[in-house]
């Protein structure tokens, strides 16, 4: 993942902005920018800031927000490079436009059926809970 310390920064909704993602990889871990059900324009300028920055960091997509297919193309359109599917389970297709357009995929799962899912859709990594 591009780290100095394998460290996880979870993603809380408007507590995971630019500034704690910025501040957790310039210490070394890995920040996970919670996009909530951001807006559109606000999502844009926060990726901004990070992107400037040049740390490692994913994005916290949750799949059943209702801004969640706007940001799942702003994903696509800004190449990010790490994504975090919460909040339900991704389509294969979401997960199938993810990674082409270059992101590395990390789906949560709480089973072992669920697991082999997400791996069968494409999944890179999983967060077991």
């Amino acid at each position: 993942m591009g780290v100095k310390y394998p460290i996880i920064a979870g993603a809380m909704t408007w507590i995971s902005d630019s500034r704690l993602v910025t501040s957790v990889g310039k210490a070394g871990g890995f920040g996970v920018f919670a996009a909530g059900n951001m807006s559109v324009n606000k999502f844009k300028k926060e990726i901004k800031v990070l992107k400037e920055k040049k740390i490692n960091f994913a994005v916290n997509l949750i799949t059943i927000a209702p801004n969640y297919k706007k940001q799942l193309q702003l994903i696509i359109e800004l190449g990010i490079p790490f994504v975090v599917f919460v909040g339900g389970f991704p389509r294969k297709v979401d997960i199938k436009v993810a990674k082409e357009s270059g992101s590395k995929v990390m789906c949560f799962a709480s089973t072992e059926s669920i697991a082999q899912r997400m791996i069968d859709y494409g999944a890179d990594a999983l967060i077991l809970e």
